[in-house]
C-alpha cells in the first residue's frame, strides 16, 4: 500500500471538532457547494480526490460554488480492463445517479494496463496490438458514461511523465510508449461526441521547471485542442523534477493541485459556465501567484 500523502499543502490543521461545526453551519446557510465533476478511474484520479486537488484548484479559480465527487469511484491499481466489468460500471451509474447535479466525468485510465503489460521487447505491431485493445476497453468506459444521461461529458485526462524505468525500458524509452498510447487516447476522444481530451504530459516542466537552470514556466506547456501543440509539453527527454513527485510514478500534492488547474483552465471552466469557447494552452499560462506564494 502507497503511504497516504498530506492532504494539504501545509502543515496546519483545523481540529476536527472545528471542521464539524464549519462543515454543520455551512448546510444550514446553504453555502455548501455543488458536486459537478466525478473522480473516476485509478490511483491518480484518487489521489487528486483525497488531496482536493480539483477542488482547491476550482476555489483558486474563482469556482468555488462547485466541487468533485470520487469516493466510490475512484479504484488505486485499478485497470481500464477492470472497468469495462458490468459491476463495476453499474457503478458509475449509481453515482451519477446519486448525484444529478454532475455533468462531468474526469475519467483516469490506462496506466496501470500499459505499466503491467507494455514491454520494450514488443513489436511495433505486438505494441499497436495492446494499445489498440487497451483503447477499446477505455471507449466502452467512456460510451457507458456518456449513456447515463445526454448532458454527461466525459474529459480523458492524460499522464505526465513518469520517473522510472521498467526492464530494460529506460525512463524515457517508457515515456515515450505511454506518449504512443495517449495519442490514440486523444484520437479516441475526437472521434466521440461529449468527449475531450486533456493533455498532460510536461504539465510538471512548466510549472516547477528545473531550478535554478530553467525556472518555472519557461518549458512550455502541453497543447490542448483542436492542433494539441506542442506535443508533447516540456522536454521529452527528461523525467519530472523531485518536487512535482511522491514517487516515481504518482505526483505530490502539489502536482496534483497543478493537474488540476490544468483541467480547470483547459476545460472544466468552459463546461461549467459554458461563457467562453473552450480553452487552449494558453489558457494556463499565467502562474498561480497566489499558490505559489502559501506553498502550494
Amino acid at each position: 500500500m502507497l503511504a497516504r500523502p498530506v492532504r494539504r499543502y501545509h502543515s496546519s490543521k483545523i481540529p476536527a471538532i472545528l471542521l464539524i461545526l464549519v462543515t454543520a453551519f455551512s448546510a444550514v446557510a446553504g453555502d455548501s457547494p455543488t458536486p459537478r465533476i466525478l473522480m473516476v478511474g485509478d490511483s491518480w484520479a484518487w489521489f487528486m480526490f483525497i488531496n482536493h486537488s480539483l477542488r482547491d484548484a476550482l476555489a483558486d479559480s474563482g469556482l468555488g460554488q462547485y466541487i468533485e465527487e470520487g469516493t466510490y469511484s475512484t479504484v488505486p491499481g485499478s485497470t481500464v480492463a477492470q472497468w469495462t466489468n458490468p459491476l463495476w460500471l453499474a457503478q458509475i451509474t449509481r453515482e451519477l445517479e446519486r448525484n444529478p447535479s454532475i455533468g462531468i466525468v474526469h475519467l483516469s485510465l490506462t496506466g496501470n494496463d500499459f505499466l503491467r503489460e507494455w514491454t520494450i521487447e514488443m513489436s511495433d505491431a505486438e505494441r499497436d496490438a495492446l494499445f489498440t485493445r487497451i483503447v477499446r476497453d477505455l471507449e466502452t468506459v467512456v460510451r457507458h458514461c456518456l449513456s447515463v444521461r445526454p448532458d454527461v461529458r466525459v474529459a480523458i485526462v492524460g499522464y505526465d511523465y513518469i520517473n522510472k524505468s521498467k526492464g530494460r525500458a529506460s525512463l524515457q524509452q517508457l515515456n515515450e510508449a505511454g506518449m504512443i498510447l495517449a495519442g490514440m487516447k486523444r484520437d479516441l476522444a475526437a472521434r466521440l461526441n461529449r468527449c475531450e481530451y486533456i493533455q498532460s504530459y510536461g504539465a510538471m516542466h512548466h510549472y516547477f521547471g528545473f531550478p535554478p537552470k530553467i525556472p518555472a514556466g519557461r518549458l512550455p506547456l502541453p497543447g490542448q485542442a483542436p492542433d494539441f501543440q506542442p506535443w508533447p509539453g516540456g522536454d521529452r527527454k527528461k523525467g519530472n523534477p523531485p518536487e512535482a513527485m511522491f514517487d516515481d510514478i504518482h505526483l505530490s500534492a502539489k502536482g496534483y493541485y497543478y493537474l488540476g488547474r490544468l483541467c480547470v483552465d483547459t476545460l472544466y471552466r468552459c463546461w461549467l459556465t459554458e461563457d467562453a469557447p473552450a480553452a487552449t494552452q494558453t489558457a494556463t499560462e499565467q502562474q498561480p501567484a497566489a499558490v505559489m506564494a502559501t506553498g502550494r
